[in-house]
């Protein structure tokens, strides 16, 4: 009687544990067998963006380059405090063009439109005006027009929507539009954002397959699926320190963070100076 109680304890747990994971891959490809898993009526994907499909077409700013010079990087953002460095991130997103990293990434989100997979796109991009870009969001869904990606059909009818009840960051919030649910920053975690989002349209998938580069944004997501009891795949992308790219100067490098710090400063400033004009 113990052997068969054990034998079904382990048997569940082997289940739970084989329902909610954690994966690394190098490639879109590593990843697609996942990706193919799901279907129309009870799934979700979920792509992050930023070095995970699409990366700056400036050599300074992509990874393999980035990882080249990361003592140049951090002295750059060593002046600026926590907002700013978010500030300058999402300046150099939207300033110096984006390209595709992994190609396979496209024949992914094609074949899952195609099957009429809900497909979204899920960023920490900021949803207010930075310097002379005013209005991020339509920047960014026009990047990704760029390299032939649209997440727009998906969820279409709720496409503005704000949400208002999660914290704001310069007076702005996350936002869900074109098939892309913008984070506004990390004042809102990710999986937080989503929670929000699924809540919000009443759409409890049974599984869920997301990408992205960052591992802590992964573990969060995994969490709070795993917490709602949600199949998922969470994979982690590390593919994006392996594309090739064009060698960059680390004269060249220094200029270019320092560029962004510089940028992010001012966006700062004015920033405040419209707050504290607006007070009065």
């Amino acid at each position: 009687m113990k052997f068969t109680r054990l034998a079904a304890f382990l048997s569940i747990a082997c289940f739970s544990l084989c329902q909610a994971e954690i994966i690394e891959v190098k490639s879109f490809a590593e990843a697609n067998e996942h990706f193919q898993n799901l279907n129309k009526k009870n799934s979700l994907a979920i792509f992050d963006i930023d070095q995970t499909l699409l990366m700056s077409e400036e050599p300074a700013f992509q990874m393999p380059n980035m990882t080249k010079f990361p003592g140049a990087k951090n002295q750059a953002l060593k002046s600026l405090n926590p907002s700013e460095k978010l500030l300058a991130l999402n300046f150099m997103c939207l300033n110096f063009g984006a390209k595709i990293i992994d190609n396979t990434a496209l024949e992914i989100i094609d074949s899952l439109q195609k099957r009429q997979v809900p497909t979204i796109a899920l960023t920490n991009m900021l949803t207010f005006s930075l310097g002379a870009i005013k209005d991020p969001i339509a920047a960014r869904i026009e990047q990704l027009k760029k390299v032939n990606i649209d997440f727009s059909k998906n969820f279409a009818k709720i496409s503005g929507k704000t949400f208002t009840n999660l914290k704001g960051f310069f007076d702005s919030h996350p936002q869900f539009n074109n098939g892309v649910l913008f984070c506004n920053g990390e004042e809102n975690s990710k999986d937080e954002v989503l929670s929000a989002f699924l809540s919000s349209i009443k759409f409890s998938p049974k599984r869920v397959v997301v990408i992205d580069d960052r591992i802590d944004c992964i573990q969060k997501l995994h969490k709070m699926l795993q917490d709602n009891k949600i199949e998922c795949t969470c994979i982690h992308y590390t593919g994006n320190k392996l594309v090739k790219v064009n060698p960059v100067s680390k004269e060249r490098f220094n200029k270019k963070w320092q560029y962004l710090a510089n940028a992010a400063r001012t966006i700062a400033k004015e920033k405040r100076s419209a707050k504290k004009a607006k007070a009065a």
